[in-house]
């Protein structure tokens, strides 16, 4: 029976070690250099009038993503300088990011729909139709559906443990609606880490960002207030 005993108490300090990943990220603030460079690269957007300016903003706001800055801003304002750029199939991932971190934004998801646009000038309504399906996915940013997630982990540990209490109807109905939740949210986490992994990756083998085209158009800049 201990042996039994000690498994719902694992798993919920496991879960409890999670939250306290998920807290510590969520308060970690931003050093002084990154900082700085978040500043230089707002203000060379600002400045900016040709795609090659924009494509120069562009490196700044890279340079911060190869030092694991990792936010919406960040890859928000990134996503605008590869626009007005003209590299559009890169703001695209960008805009895909911001909207990883941020969760349903109006202003994401407009440029989004604009990058989408640019790479396909027939396209009438570029965002997929399994969106609306999936609106917990692409409405709740990472942080959010991860939390949920550990609910239904914490769910699950209760269930466990007023099944050994013999509350096995409470225990039952628990057990449904945290794998319930662990399929949908979970799921949802592993697609967005792993995504995030490839473009990672993607990212430390982008070397410098280069202007395609001498003319550009698109959204104005949006200078966010922390990197």
């Amino acid at each position: 029976m201990s042996a039994t005993v000690t498994l719902p108490h694992r798993a919920c300090g496991l879960a409890l070690v999670l939250w306290g990943m998920i807290m510590s990220r969520a308060v970690a603030q931003p050093g002084a250099e990154h900082r700085f460079m978040w500043d230089q690269a707002n203000a060379r957007v600002a400045a900016a009038q040709t795609p090659a300016d924009f494509a120069g903003a562009a490196n700044l706001y890279h340079q911060l993503i190869l030092r694991d800055v990792r936010n919406a801003p960040l890859f928000y304002n990134y996503g605008i300088a590869l626009l007005e750029a003209n590299r559009a199939e890169d703001a695209v991932r960008a805009f895909q990011r911001a909207e990883r971190y941020a969760g349903n934004d109006p202003d994401v998801r407009q440029n989004l729909t604009t990058a989408l646009s640019r790479l396909d000038a027939s396209q009438d309504s570029p965002l997929p139709w399994y969106r609306v399906f999936m609106f917990w996915h692409f409405g709740l940013d990472l942080s959010t559906r991860l939390a949920v997630a550990l609910a239904g982990f914490s769910l699950l540990c209760l269930s466990l443990a007023l099944r050994l209490w013999n509350l096995r109807g409470a225990a039952t109905y628990l057990h449904g609606i945290a794998v319930a939740v662990l399929v949908i949210f979970g799921s949802s986490v592993g697609a967005s880490l792993h995504a995030e992994s490839r473009d990672q990756t993607r990212e430390r083998a982008l070397r410098t960002i280069e202007a395609k085209s001498p003319t550009s158009s698109g959204p104005a800049h949006d200078d966010a207030t922390h990197p």
